[in-house]
């Protein structure tokens, strides 16, 4: 499978402007405006507009520049050296990893609490 700086790599120049378009509004739309729910207020992680302007000049520079890079290799060194040209899509880049792939880890805590927390434990004197 793919990833987006992969399929930047293989796109032809000029498709490079409409690629990724409809996810970045997606994504704007969770990151970029300030929201009010019932646990309170959650504040905008990156700005809608230069984020917008930050994806179309990454996607080139990436096409252009960044072309022979994996992509252990390309972020962090886009993070090292371009933070300030992309500071809302490397907050992105940093949201993306930080979510976990997996419940796994979560599930075996459930899991050991059942052990512990099980009808055998009452007998435990």
């Amino acid at each position: 499978m793919h990833n987006n700086a992969e399929k930047i790599r293989n796109l032809s120049v000029d498709s490079v402007p409409g690629f990724g378009l409809a996810n970045l509004d997606k994504i704007i739309d969770l990151y970029g405006y300030e929201k009010i729910n019932e646990a309170g207020k959650f504040v905008a992680t990156i700005d809608p507009k230069e984020a917008r302007i930050e994806w179309r000049l990454l996607k080139l520079a990436t096409r252009l520049n960044y072309n022979d890079k994996e992509n252990d290799e390309y972020w962090p060194i886009m993070y090292e050296k371009h933070l300030e040209k992309y500071p809302n899509m490397l907050k992105l880049y940093l949201l993306a990893f930080c979510i976990p792939l997996t419940t796994v880890v979560c599930e075996r805590g459930f899991s050991k609490l059942k052990l512990i927390k099980s009808p055998l434990r009452h007998l435990l004197v």
